[in-house]
C-alpha cells in the first residue's frame, strides 16, 4: 500500500468514528488530515524540505485518559544516500489529562514512534515520555523524556516552552523555544525556535510558520545539514 493510500485509509477511520462518540457520550473523537510544504520536528526537516501529507485521531474519555495515532510520510536519505526504506511515521500514544484549576493543567502521556519498513542496519524506533503544563490560559511547559533517543545509545531531555493568542482578527498567533538535551546519546545539544500565524475557516486551518536552530557544533551542524535551516513554510489542514 502506498503512502497516500495509508493515509486515506486513516482518514476514512476518522471520518467514520464520530458516530461511536454519540453512541457513547463518556467518549469522544477528534483528528484532522493534513498538508505541509515541509514537515519539521524540533527544528530538523523529516522530509528532505521536501512536503509531507499527515493524518491524525485521538480518542478521549471524560475522565482525562486518551489514546491516539499520527501517520506522515518522511524522508531521511539524500540523493547519494543509501536506502534507509523509511517513508513513513506512525505516532501511538496513550495519555492522561487534568485540570489542576481554572487556569492550570497538566497532561501526562507516552508516544511510541514507528518507521515501519525500514531496512536492516537503519532502525530508529523510540519511547518518550513528556509531561505538560498549561497556565494561564496560554502559555504551556513540558519537558520530554526518552531512555534510548532514536536508538542513539543514550537517554535524552526535551524542554519546551509556548504560548498561543488568539487575536481580535481571528487570526491565531503562536512562539514557542525547544532545548534538545542529547548529551547523554551523543555529547551535544541544540535549541530551536518557531513562531506562526493562522486561521480557522470552519473546518479548515492555514497557518504560516517560520523555524530555526542553534546551538549545536559542527560536527552535529554537518549530519543534520541544510534540514536544520531556518525556513518559512504552509500548513493546510481540516479537522473533524
Amino acid at each position: 500500500m502506498s503512502r497516500f493510500s495509508r493515509l486515506c485509509a486513516l482518514a476514512l477511520v476518522c471520518a467514520a468514528t464520530p458516530a461511536f462518540a454519540d453512541e457513547e457520550s463518556a467518549w469522544s473523537v477528534e483528528g484532522n488530515v493534513a498538508a505541509m510544504s515541509d514537515y519539521v520536528w524540533r527544528g530538523v526537516s523529516q522530509t528532505m524540505e521536501d512536503p509531507a501529507a499527515q493524518a491524525e485521531l485521538t480518542l478521549s474519555h471524560e475522565s482525562g485518559f486518551y489514546v491516539g495515532a499520527f501517520l506522515s510520510t518522511v524522508d531521511f536519505t539524500g540523493p547519494d544516500d543509501e536506502d534507509d526504506g523509511m517513508n513513513t511515521e506512525v505516532n501511538l500514544w496513550a495519555g492522561y489529562t487534568h485540570e489542576l484549576s481554572d487556569t492550570v493543567s497538566l497532561d501526562v502521556f507516552y508516544i511510541r514512534y514507528l518507521y515501519p519498513g525500514v531496512n536492516e542496519g537503519f532502525e530508529i524506533d523510540f519511547n518518550e515520555v513528556t509531561a505538560s503544563l498549561g497556565f494561564g490560559g496560554n502559555y504551556t511547559a513540558s519537558v520530554t523524556y526518552s531512555d534510548d533517543a532514536m536508538k542513539l545509545g543514550g537517554s535524552s531531555l526535551y524542554y519546551t516552552l509556548g504560548g498561543e493568542w488568539e487575536l481580535e482578527s481571528g487570526f491565531t498567533v503562536a512562539a514557542g523555544v525547544g532545548y534538545y538535551d542529547l548529551e547523554d546519546a551523543i555529547g551535544e545539544s541544540y535549541t530551536d525556535y518557531n513562531v506562526s500565524i493562522g486561521k480557522s475557516f470552519g473546518p479548515m486551518d492555514v497557518s504560516l510558520w517560520y523555524t530555526n536552530t542553534s546551538g549545536f557544533n559542527e560536527i552535529l551542524g554537518e549530519n543534520l545539514g541544510s534540514a536544520a535551516d531556518g525556513r518559512v513554510g504552509a500548513t493546510l489542514s481540516v479537522n473533524f
